[in-house]
């Protein structure tokens, strides 16, 4: 059963980016392309959204298969962008080589994903996706270890902590972030991949993916725990930007065979069904994405999920400007069920980020006062906020 399709009044612009996101466009895509690009485009407004979307490769890749109906400028540009994007990511691969290397040696578990990954995973083409840093999993009892090891090579943590502030900081966050001095290479260590508990992983250990980039191979999560946390990661910016759902559906569309049955079950043991129908009903709807039947019947049946997936899109080229307060209680509904979605909305106002260490240098022992220190400090900036409109 096909769900009814929602009804947005997208701009001229707004439909062309839309059609231009995917790597192969069908001949009813190709229809709707040839009859866009002849009307009175916005070519200006065109680009500024695709860099805000992340498009322009793909953006690139049409217009040149149709150029006699593009403005040269616009080809110049799209060139440029693209020649850029392509020398970056070769950067950031080459850089990623080595540092998956040097962890390796040192007995370190690493997991390359998104970036340079994900390009290859669901685009088949490291050209044809726009990454801007490099995301890699560790175990969090190897993230100081890790980030001892990349300081002699020239990266520094991205927030200057001192020792008993950065033990908090590893406690209390998933992710420890480092940028190269000279570069300015931004690098990203996450350990936040677990459900419920640590001795339940999200990804399964015996079931990676192998990928060979130009002869260097690594590991990376397999297409169906990649779903999931790419579901994930775009559920906690409310999927506000076209460049996450364009990955999700390129990554369905380039692994046909995933398994759903393992797709679902791991969903449903996290409690994050809903986040993964959201993602599938936004890159179906939008996007053409074909996912299986009985997914779309799952679809149907939630009257929430279709009611936060129409207004993502209805708000997807003019992002809400939203508060972490309002983000918080955004999530609550995000969740089939609402004790999950309580206990994500009380953590992301109460766990402490690096500006509250920094402020305020409690010891070990008064660390808890953290989670009180966080709420306080998000009030008076939200007071200041209202106060400045």
């Amino acid at each position: 059963m096909e769900h009814e399709k929602t009804t947005v009044n997208f701009s001229l612009e707004e439909k062309l980016l839309l059609c231009c996101a995917r790597t192969h466009m069908d001949s009813l895509n190709k229809h709707k392309f040839l009859s866009l690009v002849t009307k009175d485009i916005n070519w200006s407004e065109l680009l500024k959204k695709a860099v805000q979307h992340k498009q322009l490769p793909l953006l690139n890749l049409h217009f040149n298969q149709y150029s006699e109906y593009i403005p040269q400028d616009v080809l110049d540009k799209l060139k440029d962008a693209f020649d850029e994007n392509v020398k970056r990511n070769f950067i950031l691969t080459w850089n990623l080589f080595e540092i998956v290397q040097l962890l390796k040696t040192n007995d370190i578990t690493v997991i390359p994903y998104k970036g340079p990954s994900l390009a290859f995973l669901a685009y088949k083409n490291l050209d044809l996706r726009e990454f801007y840093d490099l995301d890699i999993f560790i175990e969090k009892k190897d993230m100081v270890k890790a980030k001892e090891l990349l300081i002699p090579r020239g990266y520094v943590p991205d927030v200057q902590l001192n020792a008993d502030q950065e033990d908090l900081y590893v406690k209390f966050q998933r992710e420890y972030r480092m940028i190269h001095e000279e570069t300015g290479i931004r690098l990203e260590f996450h350990c936040g991949l677990y459900y419920p508990n640590k001795d339940n992983p999200l990804y399964d250990p015996e079931h990676l993916e192998s990928i060979n980039i130009n002869g260097f191979k690594f590991l990376s999560f397999a297409p169906e725990e990649l779903l999931l946390i790419l579901s994930i990661h775009s559920s906690g910016h409310l999927w506000n930007n076209l460049g996450w759902m364009c990955d999700i559906a390129e990554l369905i569309n380039s692994n046909k065979d995933m398994n759903w049955d393992k797709i679902i079950n791991k969903a449903k043991i996290m409690g994050i069904e809903r986040i993964l129908f959201i993602s599938l009903f936004l890159v179906k709807d939008l996007l053409g994405t074909e996912i299986p039947e009985r997914m779309v019947s799952i679809l149907d049946s939630d009257k929430n999920l279709k009611k936060i997936s129409m207004h993502v899109e209805k708000t997807l080229f003019i992002p809400e400007d939203k508060t972490t307060f309002k983000n918080a209680f955004s999530r609550i509904k995000l969740r089939e069920n609402i004790g999950y979605g309580i206990r994500d909305c009380i953590l992301l106002i109460i766990t402490p980020t690096p500006f509250e260490l920094k402020t305020i240098n409690l010891s070990k022992s008064l660390s808890f006062l953290y989670y009180i220190i966080r709420p306080i400090f998000l009030l008076k900036r939200y007071k200041l906020k209202l106060f400045k409109m």
